[in-house]
């Protein structure tokens, strides 16, 4: 068994082609033409492609997946689903809202732009990366059963890559619980970087056989090194991508990777409207917000407008990074090591028109209000305004009818 830390051998004589380590960068080019003609439509519940759109998909791929299920879902079709993680985690690939009820994943134009100026090295080694780093399940609509949902950071993994390091074969239980505590997505992947070999049985949530290449040893284990290093990012960043990635180091190894995917720089506005609603109320209420704001002068604002009291309940809000990977912004008084509202500033959440965030107020009652980008303003506002007001509020702490007894 070779050594898991010795990847300089194997990185640099690695032939990169469309179909070699694995079917990659074949399938992932088949992946951004259909998606550039035919944006996938999301469902409403797991904001996953729909089934129909990943079958047709599906024939297109180097070695399509045989589901014989009389009513499939597209969790039933792994490799699209990572295609998806992967091409949300590079940043290739963007989630855009039409419509409270639709929304679609397409093409980030600039990112596909950079991407079609990379060699095949370059390319193979920003969707590792990109994958490895920063495919959190949640952005496909999955979650691993772990705090932090990347595959390489799973207690799932760990466990997976000690045993073939010390050289054990995987025990037919084992096999049949690994989809479930991995992701049958992330399985899809590692056979397609060719980090692994395995194949998948009947309704493909299933695999009868699996085994690391020597390849797949030294990246998860290099990886893994990495990522107890990372501290998770509650702020988005405008950076470049490869700052805490392995890519780092694979320009020393290989002259054919000189570029990397970066973040285009966004430009901040300096003031928002901001459309806020209740789900399941009929109301909504426009403020206008300068960015310099902190997310708790925002909360306390939208409380008044809808004629909540504070009652020094806790709070949170609910955001994404500019990958679409969820974050919090915390009650200072919750203190679990996360950005605090009272110091994070509108400006930082890279808030762009459409984008929404949520304000979980009242841990108990738990008031969700929906927060809308409707409109980006170039000046500045010296104080929270209200704009607009439709409907009436629902009171904070309604009648329920029972008898109480003293």
């Amino acid at each position: 068994m070779p050594q898991p830390s010795k990847l300089k051998s194997l990185i640099q004589p690695l032939e990169i082609t469309p179909t070699t380590p694995g079917t990659l960068l074949y399938d992932f080019d088949k992946f951004i033409s259909y998606i550039v003609k035919h944006p996938a439509p999301l469902t409403k519940s797991k904001k996953q492609p729909t089934q129909k759109w990943a079958a047709v998909l599906n024939k297109e791929l180097a070695s399509p997946l045989m589901v014989t299920l009389s009513r499939p879902f597209t969790i039933h079709y792994p490799t699209i689903l990572g295609l998806c993680l992967m091409g949300r985690a590079c940043g290739i690939i963007k989630l855009v809202k039409h419509s409270a009820n639709k929304s679609f994943l397409t093409i980030d134009e600039n990112m596909l732009s950079q991407w079609q100026q990379l060699t095949a090295a370059e390319k193979y080694f920003n969707l590792l990366s990109a994958w490895l780093i920063r495919g959190h399940a949640s952005l496909i609509g999955e979650k691993l059963a772990y705090r932090d949902d990347r595959f390489i950071a799973s207690a799932g993994v760990g466990r997976l890559r000690n045993e073939l390091f010390d050289g054990k074969a995987l025990d037919s239980l084992w096999l049949e619980y690994l989809p479930f505590e991995v992701g049958a997505f992330n399985l899809a992947l590692l056979k397609l970087t060719g980090l692994a070999r395995l194949e998948f049985t009947d309704n493909n949530l299933k695999i009868s056989k699996f085994q690391l290449t020597p390849l797949g040893l030294s990246i998860l284990y290099e990886y893994r090194k990495l990522i107890e290093r990372i501290r998770f990012q509650s702020e988005s960043t405008d950076s470049s991508f490869q700052e805490d990635t392995i890519l780092l180091t694979i320009p020393s190894l290989r002259s054919d990777v000189e570029k990397f995917l970066s973040l285009p720089i966004m430009e901040k506005a300096a003031s928002y409207h901001l459309q806020i609603t209740l789900p399941y109320h009929d109301c909504s209420r426009t403020l206008a917000v300068d960015g310099r704001h902190t997310l708790d002068e925002l909360g306390m604002s939208i409380l008044q407008v809808f004629g909540f009291d504070d009652d020094e309940h806790l709070y949170f809000f609910q955001c994404q990074d500019r990958f679409g990977i969820p974050y919090r912004v915390i009650h200072p008084e919750l203190l679990q090591g996360e950005a605090t509202s009272d110091v994070t500033r509108l400006e930082q959440l890279g808030l762009e028109l459409g984008k929404q965030i949520e304000f979980i107020f009242d841990l108990g009652d738990k008031w969700e209000f929906a927060i809308t980008v409707i409109e980006t303003i170039n000046d500045h506002i010296p104080t929270i305004r209200l704009l607009a007001s439709d409907g009436t509020a629902p009171d904070q702490y309604p009648e329920t009818g029972c008898i109480e007894y003293w």
